[in-house]
């Protein structure tokens, strides 16, 4: 695992909490689980994710060293995603409910 990666967890894990109103503690393993199976097995099992899964992690690629890059993540995380009340269910959302789109990666 990165610091990218392991910034993206804690920066979802937050806001799940803050959008739950629950601890940052509660939604850690969720924010894990979560980008885990995106970044990788969910790759199998949903290929319509690989694209815009691919491009979410080149377009935050240096969010661990970047207050613009964390807030620009932060932002883009939907209710969809901060409200699925379960890892299945985010999984199985469409991904455009679950991350806003944007156009950063064309820059990397």
């Amino acid at each position: 695992m990165t610091d990218d990666d392991r910034t993206m967890i804690e920066l979802l894990a937050s806001a799940r909490a803050e959008f739950m109103g629950t601890s940052v503690d509660e939604q850690t393993e969720f924010a894990a689980k979560f980008l885990c199976l995106l970044f990788d097995a969910a790759k199998a099992a949903h290929p319509e994710h690989k694209v815009r899964a691919d491009a979410l992690r080149r377009t935050f690629r240096g969010i661990a060293t970047s207050p613009s890059l964390q807030t620009t993540f932060r932002e883009s995380l939907l209710p969809d995603l901060l409200a699925a009340p379960s890892l299945a269910a985010a999984l199985d959302a469409p991904f455009s409910g679950l991350v806003r789109e944007l156009s950063l990666e064309e820059d990397a």
